[in-house]
């Protein structure tokens, strides 16, 4: 057998830097898929929270009209409804706020 010449040591070094470099960049992309489908999980997650709170939402507020109708404006069971429909809100904005920088970020 010959000993590689200086030429073919170099290529050797070459192709193993390139195929290290390969290595670490499918290494990234499968960290990066990883990142995207959990995103996507926590976005689609958060979507069903949000309709479902809608929904509360609106049956509170349809509760509460029929409450405002029946009893006096300032009753117990109306201020509570009124605190669960704020609190409610708050929750499909805090869920709608991430939600909606994820997506305006490309995701």
């Amino acid at each position: 057998m010959t000993q590689p010449t200086d030429t073919e040591l170099k290529l050797r070094r070459e192709i193993t830097t390139l195929e290290q470099e390969v290595l670490e960049k499918t290494a990234e992309n499968i960290k990066l898929r990883k990142q995207i489908e959990f995103l996507t999980l926590t976005t689609n997650e958060a979507g069903a929270k949000i309709s479902k709170l809608t929904k509360d939402a609106q049956e509170l507020t349809n509760e509460m009209i029929l409450v405002k109708g029946i009893t006096v404006t300032n009753s117990p069971e109306l201020r509570e409804a009124n605190k669960k429909i704020k609190e409610l809100r708050q929750e499909i904005e805090d869920l709608t706020n991430p939600v909606q920088k994820a997506r305006e970020s490309g995701l």
